[in-house]
């Protein structure tokens, strides 16, 4: 009787220790990674040049899914006058902020808003403005997203018309292996504003629906109207390169909404900002549609959902 206690003693001993290892080894393995991965920014200022509705939406709601951080807005000039950043992330927008931020001599954590990869180059012609701990939030959506939407809708068509300039010409290069990828043929041709509608009709005659990419020197108030009606002249269609020219009477395009970009920033501001790459797309999306477009131009067009969804399920950016 004494050997079978002395047995089941045993065991419970030996389990009781596997228990405590047990613990100890998911503590060691997931419970510092999770308490890493929750840490965020004890302090955070959002900066532009006006206070406007949608800057006040956004501080809003970040603070209610930061609840532990202070989430507070300063007027450009203000936050300028600072000269002390312990413990702050900033949120910048527009590219004032960003040219004053790149000249701090002991710069704070940044996350830089309302800047494009075609903007961008109006300021730095040459190369990317880098800095350690600034993460550049590109505002335009990716290329090659954009060339993954146009495979969606139009499967069986090749020829993809791109009109660029100077600062924009570097898209065209990075979007040339996403093309070959999808079976697309790209067909580039360089323009400014002034000379944009020329190029447009040149361009058509040899593409099958334009991919309209942002550049504010090609695409804009002033030239919007006549880019419409001179691709809808030759019936084709044009993807891009905003909500705004959906509106007008683009086709589609995809698009973060505010919504989109308050996930994407709680997304970053979760992660040490010594791990940040130096520029990034957002990562949540969705797509606008113009079904009216759709069926004056005769096209099929998928539901906005089943685009989405397959835009996400092809692993585009």
């Amino acid at each position: 009787m004494f050997g079978y206690q002395g047995l089941v003693y045993r065991l419970r001993l030996g389990k009781i220790r596997w228990l405590l290892f047990l613990q100890l080894t998911l503590y060691y393995w997931i419970g510092p990674h999770s308490a890493e991965a929750a840490e965020y920014p004890a302090q955070v200022i959002i900066s532009a040049e006006q206070y406007t509705d949608n800057i006040a939406q956004l501080t809003e709601a970040l603070s209610l899914q930061l609840p532990a951080t202070k989430v507070s807005f300063l007027v450009s000039h203000q936050l300028q006058k600072r000269s002390q950043f312990t413990d702050v992330t900033l949120i910048t927008f527009g590219y004032a902020l960003l040219q004053w931020r790149l000249k701090l001599q002991d710069p704070p954590p940044t996350l830089a808003l309302q800047v494009s990869r075609s903007g961008l180059k109006k300021y730095w012609p040459e190369r990317l403005p880098y800095s350690d701990n600034l993460l550049l939030l590109w505002s335009d959506p990716p290329v090659a997203r954009q060339l993954y939407l146009i495979k969606r809708i139009f499967p069986h068509i090749h020829r993809v018309g791109v009109l660029y300039s100077t600062r924009s010409a570097e898209l065209l290069t990075e979007a040339q292996p996403i093309a070959e990828k999808l079976n697309l043929s790209l067909h580039g041709r360089k323009a400014s504003q002034s000379t944009s509608n020329h190029a447009l009709q040149q361009l058509l005659q040899h593409s099958d629906v334009i991919l309209a990419v942002h550049d504010n020197e090609i695409y804009n108030s002033a030239t919007i109207k006549t880019v419409l009606l001179t691709s809808y002249s030759q019936h084709t269609a044009l993807i891009g390169p905003s909500t705004t020219f959906i509106q007008a009477g683009s086709l589609a395009t995809s698009y973060s909404s505010a919504s989109h970009w308050l996930d994407t920033l709680v997304d970053w501001l979760e992660v040490n900002p010594k791990h940040w790459p130096t520029d990034a797309y957002p990562h949540h999306f969705s797509v606008m549609t113009n079904p009216q477009v759709a069926r004056s131009l005769g096209i099929d067009l998928p539901p906005v959902e089943q685009l989405l969804l397959q835009l996400q399920q092809s692993g585009s950016p």
